[in-house]
C-alpha cells in the first residue's frame, strides 16, 4: 500500500518508533461516539485482523498528533500509520476502508480517483460534526473483550498488549 504522507507537518521517526512493524495502527478520538462505533465497525470487518487501535487522547496519540501538525487537546483527524508513513484526513480514511471488506475496498478505490482537496473537504465536514453525528461521548466505548489484544494500551501510553 502506497499513500501520501501526512498533510499537516513533517512526521517524526521517533514519534512512531515505538510502534509494531507489521500491521496499521488507527489513532482515533475516543471521547467521540462516532469514532468510537467506527472501530467497532472496523474490528468486526477487518478479517485479516491486520489493524491495531490507539486513542489519540493519550500520551503517545498526543505525541503523533503533534508530529502530524494537528490541535494535541482537539485533533480534527485520525492519525493512520502504515509501515511507518502518518496518514490524516481523508488519506487515512481511505487506507483503512481499503483493509475492510469488499463494499468498503471498493469505496476505497473510487475515492482513490477523488482529487484530494475534495475528499479531504468531504472528510473535514464530517469530522468538525463528527459528536454531534455519533451521539454522547464515551470513554473507551470501543473496546470489547475477544479484542482488546489489537488496542495499543499500558499507562496511557498505548505500549503493544502481550
Amino acid at each position: 500500500m502506497k499513500w501520501g504522507a501526512a498533510q499537516e507537518g513533517p512526521m517524526r521517526a521517533e514519534a512512531v518508533s515505538w510502534l509494531p512493524a507489521d500491521g496499521v495502527v488507527l489513532f482515533y478520538d475516543s471521547n467521540c461516539m462516532l469514532c468510537s462505533r467506527a472501530v467497532q465497525w472496523l474490528l468486526r470487518h477487518d478479517r485479516d485482523a491486520v489493524l491495531r487501535f490507539c486513542p489519540l487522547n493519550s500520551e503517545a496519540g498526543r505525541r503523533v498528533a503533534k508530529a502530524c501538525g494537528l490541535n494535541e487537546s482537539e485533533p480534527q483527524s485520525v492519525v493512520v500509520v502504515v509501515e511507518g508513513q502518518p496518514l490524516v484526513r481523508s488519506q487515512a480514511a481511505r487506507a483503512v476502508l481499503s483493509l475492510a471488506g469488499c463494499w468498503p475496498r471498493a469505496l476505497a478505490r473510487l475515492w482513490g480517483w477523488m482529487p484530494l482537496s475534495l475528499a479531504d473537504w468531504i472528510y473535514d465536514a464530517v469530522a468538525s460534526r463528527r459528536r454531534w453525528l455519533g451521539g454522547e461521548p464515551i470513554q473507551c466505548a470501543a473496546r470489547l473483550a475477544e479484542q482488546s489484544h489489537r488496542f495499543l494500551t499500558g499507562d496511557g501510553d498505548c505500549q503493544l498488549r502481550q
